[in-house]
């Protein structure tokens, strides 16, 4: 067993990536940084620590930025292009965002957006 140090880190910078079809397209995902991901987590939360449903649709549109990818890594959108990414088909957005979710959460955690009620989320949303 080898002990990791700063030097050997850089196995650990290689981020793990997904291919996935969505309608007979192959979409090639990879798993956001820690530090895009406590970004994602953050958005999603008003300055209370309250979730905020406002920001959710935002939020995810950005971590789906982050993730989608070409074929040599780098991606499609960046942050300024979100305008763009947010005209593309619903239902494959949908399907995008919803993987982007899993993968990104290990496929621990559920998936915002879906259509079904969202356990536990309700009750910490107010109205507005």
């Amino acid at each position: 067993m080898t002990t990791l140090t700063r030097a050997t880190l850089g196995k650990l910078t290689q981020r793990a990536t997904k291919d996935i079809d969505i309608g007979g397209n192959t979409v090639r995902i990879q798993r956001p940084t820690p530090l895009e991901f406590s970004q994602y987590q953050m958005s999603l939360v008003d300055k209370d620590g309250k979730a905020s449903i406002s920001k959710f649709a935002d939020a995810i549109m950005s971590l789906v930025a982050k993730m989608w990818i070409d074929d040599a890594g780098n991606r499609l959108f960046q942050d300024n292009e979100l305008r763009e990414l947010g005209s593309i088909d619903l239902a494959f957005y949908q399907e995008l965002s919803e993987e982007c979710q899993r993968f990104a959460s290990g496929g621990n955690e559920v998936v915002l957006g879906e259509f079904d009620s969202t356990p536990g989320l309700d009750s910490h949303v107010e109205s507005v």
